[in-house]
């Protein structure tokens, strides 16, 4: 296998405990969590999907920007570079049921909450 192969898998990652401090404010809180790869920059990196990124909106429909204390947090799937100097391991299961589809396995991202499993 090779690291190009597993864009558009579902994966189990483990990541060096470095991760954890560098990768918190993006939801990444513990060392292992599935994740689906949604790209691959080879020798460099994976880039990895948060189905519930949540961030506060600073502008509104018009482009305009609103101020801090009315400004409200929103939810939005998001994509997370991940160099592969963090990585120690990956895991990937041959196997349909582990393709990117809805499966029932858990992200490594509770919805809604940017925090990982």
């Amino acid at each position: 296998m090779n690291i190009i192969d597993i864009e558009g898998k579902k994966v189990l990652l483990k990541f060096d405990e470095k991760a954890i401090n560098d990768f918190n404010h993006v939801g990444i809180t513990v060392v292992d969590i599935w994740a689906d790869v949604t790209g691959v920059d080879k020798g460099l990196g994976i880039w990895i999907r948060h189905p519930s990124y949540k961030i506060a909106v600073w502008w509104d429909e018009n482009k305009q920007t609103i101020p801090q204390d009315q400004r409200k947090e929103e939810v939005f799937p998001a994509d997370i570079y991940i160099p592969l100097t963090y990585i120690k391991s990956i895991l990937v299961i041959q196997d349909e049921k582990f393709s990117t589809k809805e499966n029932g396995i858990p992200l490594g991202f509770v919805s809604g909450t940017g925090n990982a499993l």
